[in-house]
């Protein structure tokens, strides 16, 4: 089946090895050295610059805003993330890309010798599938799930049973593990939500950013197709 996607949300997260606790006392520091590296390709003002703190070392952040609100970049003691809204198209992809590659340049200037437990890509995607049954996403998952569970609705007391679709793939060797999960939407009924998590440990063979965002790419679109989901063009 046919779909387009009509809402997509990601989030990078890369997860020190050891809590970095300097943040507490240069926080504004990191501030300015993501300035300094994102201020010749992406506006950066003032106002989109934050710092905040607590009792706790966790409670300490700074904070960046891109994009009118739709790219969030922080630092905290114990990772670095990075949170897109509602990327449009190829060129913001790329773009979430190099606002990530430089983060990371300018996280390896201000912590020169920090190594990272693992880096993390979550995905959630809102698939429009291009029909015109009102209930075109319980009929999808259901004839994909329903036909191969042995239960019925009533059997719980229920009037209706919904199914969804959860994979995971792990591939020890190369040290990384890629699950999904979709279900049905409860606004549209010819909605799919479609999540996704890519964990990459820090020694993964995933190397690079473009190497795991290639690579989560490639398996989303691969699980999506083998249960008969395709893009349309």
């Amino acid at each position: 089946m046919l779909y387009e996607t009509s809402l997509l949300d990601i989030v990078y997260e890369a997860v020190f090895s050891t809590p970095t606790f300097k943040l507490a006392r240069e926080n504004v520091e990191v501030l300015s050295i993501f300035y300094q590296h994102l201020a010749p390709d992406y506006v950066v003002r003032p106002s989109d610059m934050q710092v905040s703190g607590g009792t706790a070392l966790s409670d300490v952040k700074a904070k960046i805003t891109l994009f009118r609100g739709n790219g969030v970049l922080e630092v905290a003691a114990d990772k670095f993330s990075a949170t897109f809204t509602n990327p449009v198209g190829e060129k913001d992809i790329e773009t979430i890309k190099d606002c990530v590659t430089i983060s990371l340049s300018a996280l390896a200037e201000w912590l020169p010798t920090m190594t990272y437990r693992e880096h993390v890509i979550r995905s959630a995607a809102h698939l429009s599938l291009l029909s015109d049954s009102p209930t075109a996403a319980d009929d999808f998952l259901n004839n994909l799930m329903g036909n191969k569970i042995a239960f019925r609705a009533e059997d719980f007391g229920a009037s209706k049973s919904h199914f969804g679709v959860k994979a995971e793939f792990e591939n020890p060797e190369e040290k990384w593990i890629v699950s999904f999960d979709v279900f049905r939407s409860w606004v549209s009924g010819n909605m799919l939500i479609a999540n996704g998590s890519a964990i990459y440990q820090g020694d993964s063979a995933m190397k690079t950013l473009a190497d795991k965002a290639t690579h989560i790419q490639t398996v989303f679109n691969s699980f999506l197709t083998t249960i008969g989901l395709e893009a349309r063009e």
